[in-house]
């Protein structure tokens, strides 16, 4: 009869064939090498693989929190994703409406020149219209005014800033240059001028 020490040897040497048990993945492979060692289940729960027992509780609470963490980081991404669409939204609704507005702004017609030595600085802001700024230049010409630096912005109406300079010595009062501009605006929109501000300085 095989003795209880003797046992116990044969036990030993079976298990220095073990790999080593840290390396173990699943509880499955500890009752895999218990059923091929003929070596009772509770040795190894009792004496190799309490350490890793405790291993894999650690590691399934711990990949629940993380699982929780990014559960929890991807509800607050939807949320702020959620308030910035909002944000969007409620900034272009602002948008619409200003813009909406800035069609049923009617802009008083404004022309305003001052001669600085010899050159004449014109200001002109107005309604948008169809070719506004090829009729200003013509009334230019026709005063025989060069224009050697120009201005022109037509986003939501119609400004120009230009600075001309006479093609010859002869005087032109900026009186002149302001009613021909006003005219050169009226006869381009058809319109009467009728809501305008006129600034005149020398």
């Amino acid at each position: 009869m095989v003795t209880k020490l003797q046992r116990r040897t044969a036990s030993r040497r079976k298990l220095q064939f073990l790999p080593t048990l840290s390396n173990t993945k699943s509880v499955m492979q500890i009752y895999i090498y218990s059923f091929y060692f003929e070596i009772p289940f509770y040795f190894f729960i009792q004496k190799k693989t309490q350490n890793i027992f405790l291993l894999f509780w650690f590691l399934k609470v711990k990949r629940s929190s993380i699982v929780l963490n990014v559960l929890l980081q991807c509800h607050k991404l939807k949320v702020k994703l959620e308030e910035i669409h909002r944000e969007y939204q409620n900034l272009m609704t602002i948008r619409n409406q200003y813009f909406t507005l800035l069609k049923h702004i009617q802009v008083s017609k404004e022309v305003k020149v001052e001669k600085v030595g010899e050159e004449f600085v014109v200001k002109v802001s107005c309604n948008k219209g169809r070719d506004k700024l090829i009729s200003i230049l013509e009334a230019f010409e026709e005063l025989g005014l060069n224009v050697v630096r120009a201005r022109v912005n037509c986003s939501h109406f119609f400004a120009m800033e230009a600075i001309a300079v006479a093609q010859d010595q002869k005087t032109t009062d900026t009186n002149d240059v302001t009613q021909a501009i006003l005219m050169a605006i009226e006869k381009q929109g058809g319109d009467h001028i009728k809501d305008f501000r006129q600034v005149s300085k020398c």
